[in-house]
């Protein structure tokens, strides 16, 4: 796609010891890469490119912003700050592979695509569970969420999973009395 041509670097044309560049990630980027967990984000991406003695290249990429994230507990979105710096070393060779942090390049080539690694170094940087700061969840939602967990079991009572809580009714929702004898063994 045209969108990531520009991060697209030939390293044949290098004549620099070091080079700089700095991309913006926004919206775009994310549908270029055809990401399907973020679409939403505004981050900087500056790229850090040096030359080494022995003909191979130090690639060191900082990416700072925020993406945009479904909270997995109240289902509104949320920001998440992204803050990671990650370094490739790229070498020269027959063709083209991948091993950790190493990239080999084939020469006829020379150019190396950071798009996908910038990408990946985002998504390394988002936690495995989104949820927002404590208090700042959909209120309604959490309101709703906290309802579902009430349950039947067997014909019996309504019963709420955790401390007796207020239902609306004015009458509370009684705590399952196994839970009761529980909570005795942990004094």
């Amino acid at each position: 796609m045209e969108y990531l041509l520009p991060y697209q670097i030939n390293l044949l044309n290098l004549r620099e010891e070091t080079k700089e560049i700095d991309y913006q990630i926004d919206d775009q980027f994310f549908a270029a890469v055809e990401s399907p967990e973020v679409t939403q984000g505004s981050l900087k991406t500056h790229l850090l490119i040096k030359k080494m003695a022995d003909g191979s290249f130090e690639l060191t990429l900082s990416t700072k912003g925020t993406v945009k994230l479904i909270c997995d507990r109240c289902l509104d979105e949320m920001d998440q700050e992204i803050d990671t710096e990650n370094t490739l070393k790229v070498k020269w060779g027959t063709e083209y592979s991948e091993d950790d942090d190493t990239i080999t390049i084939s020469e006829r080539e020379g150019k190396v695509d950071v798009s996908s690694f910038i990408y990946q170094y985002i998504m390394l940087d988002i936690p495995i569970k989104h949820v927002h700061a404590p208090g700042k969840c959909n209120a309604e939602m959490m309101k709703r969420y906290k309802h579902l967990a009430v349950r039947r079991i067997e014909g019996e009572e309504a019963e709420l999973l955790g401390d007796e809580e207020d239902d609306g009714t004015g009458e509370g929702v009684q705590t399952d009395p196994r839970w009761s004898e529980l909570l005795k063994l942990k004094k």
